[in-house]
């Protein structure tokens, strides 16, 4: 077969793998509208009460939020909540928050505030919006010593493998893989060397749970948690830190005191 033969194949291959990824990117944008209005729904489980046993801080990005929880009582903080009814939960996390804007949140906290436990849920959207790496682990390791100083008790969620959130293709789902790899690495220094406690959630495809059953653990924009996957992270939460001792053991200092 001459070249000249093979000049229409050719084009209609390149004509198919048009087409398709036209297809891909459609569908990307709109996964992203839909994101774009869950992230406009969604509140964070808040709860301040003037007569409460403990105080836990919650700042970070829309995992901290619970953006695709059917309501903010199945977020992590609203489960922490339920858990812990007398708990108090201050929720300062935001949609779309990097860990320069956790930073913000933390020190626009009242200095002289204390808290029993702060959550930090952090990282996806620095992996997601290529925030180059030297500023992640700047950024991050500020975070974990500004949280350090209202607490003794920090917890830092740090983010799953984005590249295998579902509304990703190759090679884009590559390229997240490859940025979450390293920036799991950052967050994995950054804990041990502020002594915070690290709850990682990145997994790689074959030990992966999540992607495996999208229609179960991830919302409409196929980006987002659904109220089954904040279960799962609470419950990776609890057993990977001291989340309950500690709040429990306010329990046993209260009623020695008394």
């Amino acid at each position: 077969m001459t070249t000249i033969e093979l000049g229409p194949w050719f084009r209609r291959a390149g004509f198919a793998a048009g087409v398709m990824m036209f297809c891909r990117f459609a569908t990307l944008f709109f996964h992203a509208n839909k994101g774009f209005h869950l992230a406009n729904r969604s509140r964070p489980f808040h709860r301040d009460l003037a007569d409460c046993r403990a105080r836990v801080l919650v700042v970070g990005d829309s995992i901290g939020v619970g953006t695709g929880a059917q309501c903010a009582e199945e977020s992590i903080a609203g489960l922490l909540g339920r858990e812990f009814p007398d708990v108090a939960v201050i929720n300062r996390a935001r949609n779309g928050a990097k860990c320069a804007d956790t930073l913000r949140q933390l020190r626009d906290m009242a200095e002289d505030r204390k808290y029993d436990v702060v959550l930090v849920h952090v990282g996806g959207n620095d992996v997601l919006r290529a925030t180059p790496l030297p500023d992640i682990e700047r950024d991050i390791a500020e975070v974990l010593r500004e949280a350090r100083r209202r607490t003794e008790h920090v917890i830092f969620i740090a983010p799953p493998n984005v590249g295998l959130c579902p509304v990703f293709f190759p090679p884009f789902s590559w390229l997240l893989t490859m940025r979450s790899r390293r920036a799991r690495a950052i967050f994995v220094r950054a804990a041990a060397d502020a002594g915070v406690t690290l709850v990682d959630l990145f997994r790689e495809r074959r030990d992966d749970v999540f992607s495996r059953n999208p229609r179960l653990y991830f919302a409409d924009d196929r980006l987002h948690p659904t109220s089954a996957s904040y279960r799962a992270a609470y419950h990776a939460i609890c057993e990977g830190s001291k989340l309950r001792e500690v709040l429990r053991a306010i329990d046993v200092e209260l009623a020695a005191a008394a």
